[in-house]
């Protein structure tokens, strides 16, 4: 709602006000096309192929929402079978079928995949399992024998840790040890820690501290959750930003299912998903199993609803759901904000309704002064030496370059920028802008090649 102040500045300007509504029932919209991404990846190994096994245990409990997954048993088993062609002698599995090599990561990686679909039913041999979990337990046996451990050492700890808990195992001399040091781990690191220590002891006072560690990892905003970026980034345990969302919103799910920061990670990974930075197999195994113990979570009663709309006393839009769907109903109109027109929604029935009310406008009288909300953004104009003024001559047919500098006050994602060229420039080779830094223009002849005019 706007002050009255505000209310007659807008009065005083002319402007086009838009409202639009729309209207949903699940946050899992969508994501039938990540199954599918998922399952048809073309590749095999050992991680890639526990990943494909990752949505279709995780879905199976959601057998009623319209996610193109059907019966996945055939499907399980052959993943099964392929990461027994994996496994070595050892017990631990190597990155590629006929691997010499233990990849300690994929061996626990695979190990807890196995151990949730063993647990969802379907058919694991049980040495299989059981040789990849006495393999971490071995790999965990000296830890820390030799003095404080490194970091790498530690985030492969906890990864064997987490898969030994879901396995029904424990090593609580390096449990506890690493809950000790817990303040030195990266983020997905003490995610996948809260998880195998919520799995073991369920009442630990430590699961708080842990949990406390975690929330403040995140940047909260209005309706959306995030993990701050951190200084160090470790590709070789398939660390992204996104993944670690998806471990933070797996563990809250299970740990304080209900905090609200559970609804704007769901939000967020959402966000990504839609903008198209779902880059690889650990980030789709990792956001599917979030959303699905989200979705188990937060929308346990199958939808029944009739919903109606009004933009002020005028009908807006009228939706019905019945049952799992996964579409948007959607609808805008415009109006005076003179009338200062009050948007309502009457839900009638069951089920989780989730609604977006936004309001655009366009001022037609170009009058806007500049200014900063979170973004600053400052261009300058140089001749083709690099010289820059406000007020200069310049010659049809001379080269310059566009100098565009943003800020912000703290890191954003899908943002899209559109920097208007200044009058009578065209630009002269679009393709620098995109992958270098500077953008080529040239001043529009006009009439005479030797006219000038004022930049």
């Amino acid at each position: 709602k706007e002050s009255s102040a505000a209310s007659d500045v807008y009065k005083r300007q002319a402007h086009t006000f838009t409202t639009s509504v729309d209207l949903y029932t699940s946050l899992l919209g969508g994501y039938a096309d990540n199954v599918d991404t998922l399952i048809d990846y073309p590749y095999g190994c050992v991680e890639q192929t526990s990943s494909q096994l990752v949505p279709l245990v995780a879905l199976r409990e959601l057998e009623d929402y319209p996610l193109g997954v059907g019966d996945s048993t055939a499907f399980i088993d052959a993943g099964v079978r392929r990461l027994a062609e994996m496994q070595l002698q050892s017990g631990a599995f190597g990155y590629w079928p006929g691997a010499t090599t233990p990849h300690v990561y994929g061996t626990a990686y695979a190990a807890w995949v196995l151990s949730r679909a063993d647990k969802a039913g379907y058919d694991v041999p049980p040495h299989l399992l059981d040789r990849a979990l006495t393999f971490l337990e071995s790999e965990l046996e000296h830890h820390g024998d030799r003095g404080t451990p490194t970091v790498h050492q530690e985030i492969r700890a906890a990864m064997a840790l987490h898969a030994l808990a879901e396995g029904g195992r424990s090593v609580p001399k390096v449990r506890d040890g690493l809950l000790e040091r817990s303040a030195s781990l990266p983020t997905f690191a003490r995610a996948l820690l809260a998880l195998a220590l919520q799995r073991e002891r369920p009442t630990d006072p430590r699961i708080g501290t842990l949990v406390t560690s975690l929330t403040a990892a995140l940047e909260e905003r209005t309706s959306i959750a995030r993990t701050r970026p951190e200084p160090i980034r470790y590709a070789q345990y398939f660390d992204s930003p996104i993944r670690t969302d998806a471990m933070l919103l797996l563990a809250l799910t299970q740990l304080r299912p209900d905090s609200p920061l559970v609804e704007k990670l769901a939000r967020g990974l959402s966000h990504a998903r839609d903008a198209g930075s779902i880059r690889n197999t650990q980030e789709n195994a990792y956001l599917l199993l979030a959303m699905a113990s989200y979705a188990q979570l937060r929308e346990t009663t199958p939808p029944a609803l009739d919903v109606r709309t009004w933009l002020g006393d005028a009908p807006l839009l009228d939706a019905r759901f019945n049952g799992r769907e996964l579409g948007i109903h959607r609808a805008s109109a415009r109006f005076d904000v003179a009338d200062s027109p009050r948007v309502t929604l009457e839900p009638q029935g069951e089920g989780r309704l989730y609604y977006r009310v936004g309001m655009g406008w366009t001022k037609v009288a170009h009058t806007t002064k500049a200014h900063a909300s979170g973004f600053a953004v400052s261009r300058r104009l140089h001749d083709e030496g690099g010289n820059y003024g406000p007020s200069r001559p310049m010659a049809a047919g001379h080269t310059a370059w566009l100098e565009v500098q943003v800020t912000a006050d703290m890191r954003q994602r899908y943002v899209a920028l559109e920097i208007p060229l200044p009058a009578g420039l065209e630009s002269v080779d679009t393709s620098l802008g995109r992958t270098g830094s500077v953008l080529l223009l040239s001043l529009i002849h006009i009439s005479e090649p030797t006219r000038q005019a004022e930049i």
